[in-house]
């Protein structure tokens, strides 16, 4: 499970099934897959997908998108 600062949740099952839970409560679901060097590509069932790549930086853990948003995980 990671948070991130902006009050977002995303959690990743052991079975690859994928959650987001948004600020204001709301919830997407989908499931996952890990691919090499970070990159986690979400596939939603409501036809979004995206991969995006964690890191470790010196603030700690940052989540960046395809779009090269930044987000640190609390």
């Amino acid at each position: 499970c990671h948070e991130f600062y902006d009050g977002g949740v995303s959690f990743y099952s052991i079975s690859v099934d994928y959650s987001y839970t948004y600020p204001d409560g709301g919830r997407a679901f989908g499931r996952y897959e890990l691919g090499e060097d970070g990159v986690v590509c979400t596939f939603f069932r409501h036809g979004f997908e995206r991969c995006d790549l964690y890191v470790q930086d010196a603030r700690g853990l940052v989540l960046i998108t395809q779009d090269s948003d930044r987000f640190l995980v609390r």
